[in-house]
């Protein structure tokens, strides 16, 4: 009890007895910091002005109730979570259960004993002790998730810079990233290789939250390491990002991956993909989109990655043509129906939005209308366009 001895008590009773009553039985118990009021306004005015750690009042005052008392405590940000116990000469279920709806933590019955007013005392100083310390433990890890979910921000591709890549290579590109919760363990960068190459990636590691986006944050620094040799070749790229993972990466995690490099002038496509959901080329006259297969082994579970345990193809992307990746949210999310897109779903999408001139938005505002929020995993949707000659 003596790392309570210094709690600030504010007691507040119209009779100076019933407060010395209190007084004395807490000075028994080690107590000896009181703050007093006999009337309702001087008890909330003490209580802006001292913040108290635990409140006894008096249900019935001169000026007025105990209840409205409460109420003004309660309605206040910095004193909404200190414990009031009423003081209360009738046990009447009607006053409890007002008391309980307007915030208060106990009753305590006159005539007051000595034992219970300690122990209930003792109860609630540290109930509002845990109390604190579990809204700074909150505090804390909000921020630092805050300042969590900046960094990964960061590392995602910026606006100016994705307007320096379309500007210099005649593409548009569009994107959406939503995590569903404070981080994401998906992750997409595009970058310029040199005058004439582009790279694009969308990563999806296995999970979500704190320790999916660590991984993120892992790749990215991974690609920022790679000779730009290396990035051009998506084969050789996936390869040294698998052998790295898998150092990395516990036995039970992985990742799935697109990784495309873009020849701007020619509008050859390189790309490479491993456990990934199928990508889509969306052609420019209007026709059945083609789905090119992304299948393979996921990263990070074998220490040496093979060419047959992973997709690679060629192809040309005209102008008008748009080739889109996503992570698997967008097929497996469950909609307000109960039903999911899946690759039949998406599929019969695409074909509709082959008729607009706005695709990209076409596809997302046809998912938002009917899927269940919030998202239950990470949907990232990454779309290129090659949009003129340069």
């Amino acid at each position: 009890m003596d790392e309570f001895k210094g709690a600030k008590i504010l007691i507040v009773d119209d009779q100076r007895h019933n407060r010395d009553l209190v007084k004395f039985f807490l000075q028994q118990a080690g107590y000896s910091n009181f703050i007093e009021a006999d009337n309702a306004s001087s008890a909330y005015e003490l209580a802006l002005k001292h913040v108290p750690d635990i409140i006894f009042l008096d249900v019935q005052l001169e000026d007025e109730s105990g209840f409205d008392v409460c109420r003004n405590i309660k309605n206040q940000e910095n004193l909404k979570d200190i414990p009031i116990l009423f003081l209360s000469a009738f046990n009447e279920t009607e006053n409890k259960v007002i008391g309980y709806k307007l915030g208060a933590v106990d009753f305590v019955n006159k005539p007051i004993n000595h034992y219970e007013l300690m122990a209930r005392t003792h109860v609630h100083l540290k109930n509002g002790q845990l109390l604190k310390q579990l809204q700074t433990y909150q505090a804390r890890t909000s921020y630092e998730l805050e300042k969590a979910k900046k960094t990964q921000n960061s590392i995602l591709p910026s606006k100016k810079e994705l307007e320096a890549i379309q500007n210099n290579h005649y593409l548009k590109i569009e994107s959406v990233f939503n995590s569903s919760s404070e981080l994401a363990g998906d992750y997409w960068k595009a970058l310029e290789l040199d005058d004439e190459f582009v790279m694009i990636t969308l990563a999806d590691f296995s999970g979500h939250g704190v320790y999916s986006a660590l991984n993120t944050v892992r790749i990215d620094l991974l690609i920022a390491q790679a000779k730009i040799d290396t990035l051009k070749d998506p084969q050789k790229t996936i390869k040294y990002l698998n052998k790295h993972l898998h150092k990395a990466l516990p036995s039970d995690e992985f990742c799935s991956l697109v990784y495309l490099v873009m020849n701007t002038q020619t509008g050859v496509i390189e790309y490479v993909a491993s456990n990934s959901p199928d990508l889509y080329l969306l052609k420019a006259d209007g026709s059945e989109p083609i789905a090119l297969k992304g299948r393979g082994f996921p990263l990070g579970l074998t220490k040496n990655l093979e060419d047959s345990d992973y997709t690679y193809d060629k192809i040309q992307l005209n102008f008008g043509d748009s080739l889109m990746a996503y992570s698997d949210a967008l097929t497996e999310e469950a909609h307000e129906d109960g039903s999911r897109w899946l690759d039949e779903g998406l599929y019969s999408v695409l074909q509709e939005a082959q008729a607009s001139d706005e695709k990209f938005e076409y596809i997302l505002d046809k998912f938002n209308a009917t899927v269940s929020k919030p998202l239950q995993d990470d949907l990232t949707i990454v779309s290129v366009t090659r949009t003129s000659l340069k």
